[in-house]
């Protein structure tokens, strides 16, 4: 049996590859843990568009913004939540959007709880970007309406095979976002130009190995 050589840059290629199909992002109701978990911690009583909090574990810093809503952040135990900031003449209490993002950088999964959807829209939409695909992952559910609302929505989005999230963004119409945990925040990589020669040149070479063959 003649043996066949393949070059060092196809074969990562061709590892990459492979990984690449099982990259996946998994949305689910209830809190599904993962390895490493991190609450993220705000400050009490801190308002405006965009709230930033840090992870409580490695520190790393977390932008939480609303494009519709002023926010303010208040104590929920031992963590925290999120409602809106509406001043007095207005009198709509409901969040309806909030994003989730590392600055610079990337996340492996988001837990958290919507708490009070409103009658009027029980539904709550997620929108998740990753770093290998310009097409956003989309989930959404029906939050409980028992106790007229008055009820935690546990949520968890997380990712295997290596996907990386860039961002979350939750819409809907619910009084708090509680609980918010995160795990896997890192800085955003891009490949090493000594890396993409490298790619380069083993895929050469196997165009070379399939001239001679056939």
């Amino acid at each position: 049996m003649k043996r066949i050589a393949f070059p060092l840059g196809l074969l990562l290629f061709l590892s990459f590859s492979v990984a690449a199909t099982h990259a996946d992002v998994i949305f689910a109701t209830g809190t599904v843990s993962q390895p490493n978990e991190q609450a993220i911690d705000l400050t009490v009583g801190a308002t405006g568009n965009t709230l930033y909090g840090t992870t409580d574990t490695t520190g790393w810093p977390v932008d939480i913004y609303s494009a519709d809503d002023p926010l303010k952040v208040y104590a929920h135990g031992t963590s925290f939540g999120i409602q809106t900031d509406h001043g007095p003449g207005d009198p709509d209490t409901s969040v309806n959007d909030v994003t989730i993002n590392v600055p610079g950088g990337t996340y492996q999964d988001l837990l958290g709880s919507v708490y009070g959807v409103f009658a009027e829209n029980p539904y709550v939409s997620f929108t998740v970007y990753t770093t290998d695909s310009t097409t956003p992952w989309t989930w959404s559910f029906e939050g409980s309406r028992a106790d007229d609302g008055n009820v935690d929505n546990y949520w968890s989005i997380y990712t295997t095979g290596g996907e990386q999230i860039s961002s979350v963004t939750i819409d809907g119409k619910f009084y708090e976002l509680r609980d918010l945990d995160m795990s896997g925040p890192a800085a955003t990589t891009t490949p090493e130009p000594s890396s993409m020669m490298l790619l380069a040149s083993g895929l050469l070479g196997a165009a070379r190995l399939c001239k001679k063959k056939f």
